[in-house]
Parts: structure tokens; sequence; C-alpha cells
């Protein structure tokens, strides 16, 4: 999964080291962790509504199975998420 083990300090290293502009879309508890502090972000989008993830049929377990099924597949938004953005060096 994207957010689990090293994924997220890895990400944010990369963004801090790099000193280009970035938009990340990442969970809501990614700012309490210790990592976060890498990054200073100028904004932040949250969206209207919470944005809803899903998984297609072929890539879920029948043991795993939700209510939430639709064409799209198994919705799986286990965390509301928004936009981290920094134009950084465009914009100080």
């Amino acid at each position: 999964p994207p957010y689990s083990s090293d994924h997220v300090r890895r990400l944010l290293a990369f963004c801090a080291a790099n000193h280009k502009p970035y938009c990340l879309l990442l969970p809501n508890y990614v700012c309490r962790r210790p990592e976060y502090s890498l990054i200073t972000p100028q904004y932040y989008v949250c969206p209207r509504r919470r944005y809803n993830y899903w998984t297609p049929k072929a890539f879920r377990g029948r043991d795993k199975s939700q209510g939430h099924v639709s064409a799209l597949g198994h919705r799986t938004s286990p965390f509301a998420s928004y936009w981290h953005v920094s134009l950084a060096p465009l914009r100080s």
C-alpha cells in the first residue's frame, strides 16, 4: 500500500531534497507524523466532499468484501485526504 512502511517518509524527503513545487494528495494523519517536518507546505486544499477511492473488483478478495460495491469496484476510503501544496521556489 502507498502509505505503509517508509513510503511517506521517502516521499516527503524527496520533495524536500528537490526544492521544486509539489502538490501531494495525502491522508489527513500524515501531518501528525514526525517526518512531516521535512516539508513546509504553503497551502492546503481541502475538497468540499471527501474523496472516495475504489479498488477494482478483481483485486479485492472475497473475504474482504464490503457493502460499498459499484461498477467501479469496492469503495475503500478509510481516511480523509487533502492536498499539501508548495509552489516554492516559484513563489515565496
